[in-house]
């Protein structure tokens, strides 16, 4: 629906839709478990909701395909590992794949293994840990506007830019950070001046290799 038309609609009349696809949603999406059904009018889990709605809801072009695009920095819309440059007294690897020297580790365990698994797979072009690029995802949560920084920026051998997230225990605001990214690197896509890319986010560091040689097999085009 074009933002003009979308205007033009009454608020009585988009209500009742609106009001069908909620209790749809409640009735069928939803697992209350032992709670009572009436708990989820809780501001707690109303100001949740309303932020995941709000953040999934896009606008659509006559043809029904998404045309969310970026918002882009006047003088500055796209960013450069040229410009990382920062001391640090948290443990580094060094890098051969990334431009920036050394990949800063917040857990030894975690980003050292799939920094690795960057540094050694065959569908890697180059990479870098998202850490001084300035990479920041805007998203709302409890009524509150944050950023969300994704791990690792890849680039990989067909081109595609992928946001690769890997933590093991995911919490209710983590869920609101993800659909944000995914709703960005769609907006990318839309907008055409960068190429493809993609999100992903696992709790396992096992699956990276897969999803790495999935994103690989897109064709060219879609890159």
């Amino acid at each position: 629906m074009e933002r003009d038309d979308f205007r033009l609609r009454a608020r009585h009349l988009l209500f009742p839709q609106v009001l069908a696809i909620v209790r749809e949603s409640l009735d069928h999406r939803v697992d209350y478990g032992s709670a009572d059904r009436r708990e989820i009018g809780l501001e707690a889990y109303m100001q949740p909701i309303a932020d995941r709605l709000t953040t999934a809801i896009v606008p659509a072009s006559p043809t029904g395909e998404p045309t969310v695009l970026p918002r882009l920095q006047r003088f500055r819309p796209r960013g450069s590992t040229s410009e990382v440059s920062f001391r640090t007294t948290r443990e580094c690897r060094q890098t051969e794949k990334s431009y920036i020297s050394h990949v800063v580790l917040d857990t030894t365990s975690w980003e050292a293994s799939v920094a690795f698994q960057l540094e050694t797979s065959p569908v890697v072009q180059t990479y870098a840990r998202n850490d001084h690029l300035e990479l920041a995802i805007p998203y709302t949560y409890l009524g509150h506007q944050h950023r969300y920084y994704p791990d690792f920026v890849v680039r990989l051998s067909n081109g595609v830019h992928l946001l690769l997230e890997v933590k093991g225990e995911e919490r209710l605001e983590d869920g609101q950070k993800h659909e944000a990214a995914r709703r960005w690197a769609k907006a990318v896509r839309s907008w055409g001046e960068m190429g493809a890319w993609y999100f992903e986010v696992r709790r396992r560091r096992e699956d990276v290799p897969a999803i790495l040689a999935r994103y690989a097999a897109l064709a060219s085009a879609a890159a």
